[in-house]
């Protein structure tokens, strides 16, 4: 059987979690400082490396490769041409000999591999269930995999280790015309292609043990049905071709070039290339290097933030929808605190080398946190209509996070004649009154429909969602009700506020 699976449910509690979730703010900090610093470095590696491209662009001559002039001594220079190379490339313990500029060996080895899979469900009281399903799946793997970490050890065991290494063979005879290139630069050639054996193959020199299968040799009994432990080795090789390089003359030998700065240029790809077509290559190289870094620091210091808030969501599970509510708030204040100082970070970097545009960012990221602070800050809307009646008491048996009803008397002190409801046409406003009216009669579908009227004229009449959450409450409609009275509360309403913070429900 090449696959089988084994779950496993555990169960943690509040207290486990929440110890976890404390030490792990230990570990947030960590991130936000690696990620602080990954942010500065970047910038400044771009930075060094547009300069260096941007010099090397301006400095560079163009030389034939067929002859070597001395006057181009140290300096940047571009050639293209065939590269020969004067001795072949050999793979000693596997007996193959290539004319190649570059040979690597692919071992792969037939072994148990893991992945698991874990679902997690919140529990009241703030513990956590979960259950974790491991797959275990018999594959063809370039590298070792050790079988003593998998979470099941028996009847997944792997052998104790490669019989063969990986291994790249680069030429150091490679010749691009009159000169020579270094290991360097042909290290940086790419595009591969599968060997064939037979051609490379030196005769009755075949590793003991082996067994031509396909591109590979075999180690194992039967190719066609392997066994764990079992091992094939392929080969694939960069051959001579037409090669345009950027990089300096040093007498026959083309070196990388060290810049002014510090930075190091050396350009090389197949066929044949202007110098204008490898710098723009180049440029795009570091600008996909660069964003990619961003994104990756962004992300590390988002994940940072997340761990730092992560012990108020967790405490907040107690209560398993209100758990979910703040996780789902610290979420995004992680995401917005990321972003934020990312940005600012960016622009510090950039203050220096380029000033104009350092600003910019530096203005973007200023804009976006204090965008967040006015948002946590802003003060409350007055509402249009009738002011809502003030907020319900709460009881000492209280168990549902959300207010209660308003008590009758409350209702009843609503004069229904201060609200003469006009014929044709009717306002959110006048929808309002005819639910309060309504509300005060008991009359919950009649409200109900009332006040979801007024939401559909208005949509920002926060006394309206207000007024729904309490009828809602009263249908014991209790996550509705929670939707509402948190609307109502984004919309300014002071009430909804005030009822929602004495729960401590976010909003």
């Amino acid at each position: 059987m090449n696959t089988d699976t084994f779950t496993e449910v555990t169960y943690e509690s509040w207290f486990g979690r929440m110890g976890k979730a404390v030490s792990g703010v230990v570990g947030g900090v960590i991130l936000v400082a690696l990620a602080i610093g990954l942010l500065f470095w970047n910038e400044g590696r771009s930075v060094r490396r547009y300069q260096t491209l941007d010099a090397g662009q301006h400095q560079v001559v163009a030389i034939a490769a067929d002859g070597i002039d001395s006057r181009h001594e140290g300096r940047l220079v571009h050639l293209s041409g065939p590269v020969t190379v004067s001795q072949p490339l050999t793979d000693r313990e596997f007996g193959l000999r290539l004319s190649a500029l570059r040979l690597q060996r692919v071992v792969e080895m037939y072994q148990w591999t893991e992945a698991k899979q874990t679902k997690s469900r919140k529990k009241v009281g703030g513990g956590k269930e979960k259950t974790t399903t491991y797959t275990y799946q018999k594959r063809w793997v370039d590298h070792w995999v050790d079988h003593r970490r998998f979470r099941q050890t028996a009847g997944h065991g792997n052998p104790a280790e490669m019989p063969y290494a990986n291994q790249d063979f680069i030429s150091i005879n490679a010749h691009l015309g009159g000169f020579r290139l270094t290991p360097t630069l042909v290290q940086r050639l790419k595009g591969f292609e599968d060997v064939d054996i037979d051609e490379a193959l030196i005769p009755d020199n075949a590793p003991p043990g082996a067994v031509r299968h396909g591109a590979w040799f075999y180690f194992g009994p039967q190719p066609g049905t392997p066994r764990v432990g079992d091992v094939r080795v392929s080969f694939r090789a960069i051959y001579p071709t037409v090669v345009s390089v950027v990089a300096q003359q040093q007498k026959n030998r083309l070196t990388p070039y060290k810049a002014v700065g510090g930075g190091e240029l050396a350009l090389v790809k197949q066929g044949n290339h202007s110098a204008e077509a490898l710098f723009e290559g180049a440029r795009k190289s570091n600008a996909t290097l660069t964003w990619g870094l961003r994104l990756f620091g962004a992300l590390l210091m988002g994940i940072g933030f997340y761990l730092i808030l992560s012990p108020l969501a967790t405490a907040a599970d107690v209560i398993p929808l209100l758990g979910s509510i703040v996780g789902l708030g610290a979420g995004i204040a992680a995401a917005l605190l990321a972003a934020g100082l990312s940005l600012t970070l960016i622009a510090v970097a950039w203050v220096w080398h380029r000033p104009l545009l350092g600003v910019a960012l530096l203005a973007g990221g200023a804009l976006l946190l204090g965008l967040l602070w006015w948002k946590a800050n802003r003060p409350s809307r007055p509402q249009q209509g009738v002011q809502p009646p003030a907020p319900p008491r709460e009881g000492a048996g209280a168990s549902i996070p959300i207010p209660p009803p308003p008590p009758e008397a409350s209702a009843a002190q609503i004069p229904v004649e201060a609200f003469p409801l006009p014929q044709t046409p009717l306002t959110a406003v006048d929808h309002l009154k005819e639910g309060i009216a309504h509300l005060r009669a008991k009359e919950l579908e009649a409200a109900l429909a009332a006040f979801s009227t007024a939401i559909q004229k208005d949509a920002e009449l926060g006394s309206a969602y207000y007024f729904r959450g309490i009828v809602q409450s009263r249908r014991h409609e209790m996550s509705a009700a929670i939707k509402n009275l948190q609307i109502a509360a984004r919309l300014g309403h002071g009430k909804a506020r005030e009822a929602l913070s004495a729960r401590r429900i976010a909003w």
